[in-house]
């Protein structure tokens, strides 16, 4: 009954202020309702409505990150991984930012594919941790001692899309803590490959 009440309101008040600032808000809710009742191809609609009128960069990745796993929940990975992919990075911080990347994570390795871009900003993400309390839980989380193992895996595999997939991951994270991986990373595939000297300038 709760829930229907707080649905005919948030829809009241969508309908008659369209383009007020909280309106984001309200079509987030009205998707947290859908949720809620596992309805999830409805929740996704009104996620996708929340974004379009999302004002503040701290609700936009949590409406993204609602929209990944209702359509997960729907069976359909590579829409919840064009959610995530959506999201501005920049803006991603503390525990909300350890539940995105992991969860990024994981549908990439699901669906057979490389997790390195999210792999490498929740590295950035553990490393800059401050004062943000103990990471969240979650069925997905992945702990910090794994990122680690995995990246450290990572630099010795071949790549998977030849050197242009690392030089792009090298860019992505250039200034920040993990760029040293797509750097170590490219460097051993030049030594493997005979082309010592186009691995020391890198290192």
């Amino acid at each position: 009954r709760h829930l229907e009440e707080a649905n005919h309101l948030l829809m009241n008040f969508v309908s008659g202020y369209p383009y007020n600032r909280l309106t984001g808000d309200a079509y987030f809710k009205l998707g947290e309702i859908h949720f809620i009742k596992e309805d999830y191809s409805n929740a996704v609609w009104y996620y996708r409505k929340a974004i379009s009128r999302v004002y503040d960069p701290q609700l936009g990745p949590q409406v993204s990150y609602k929209e990944a796993i209702a359509q997960q929940k729907l069976g359909r990975p590579g829409k919840a991984i064009d959610a995530l992919e959506r999201i501005p990075r920049e803006h991603l911080r503390g525990p909300l930012a350890v539940r995105i990347y992991s969860f990024w994570a994981k549908l990439l390795r699901d669906e057979g594919r490389s997790p390195a871009l999210p792999a490498l900003g929740l590295y950035n993400i553990y490393r800059l941790w401050e004062n943000e309390g103990s990471p969240p839980a979650a069925p997905w989380i992945i702990a910090e001692a794994e990122v680690d193992r995995w990246l450290e895996d990572w630099i010795s595999l071949p790549p998977e899309e030849g050197t242009g997939e690392i030089k792009a991951l090298q860019k992505k994270m250039k200034g920040s803590p993990a760029g040293i991986y797509p750097r170590m990373k490219l460097a051993v595939h030049w030594w493997e490959e005979g082309a010592g000297k186009k691995a020391k300038p890198i290192l």
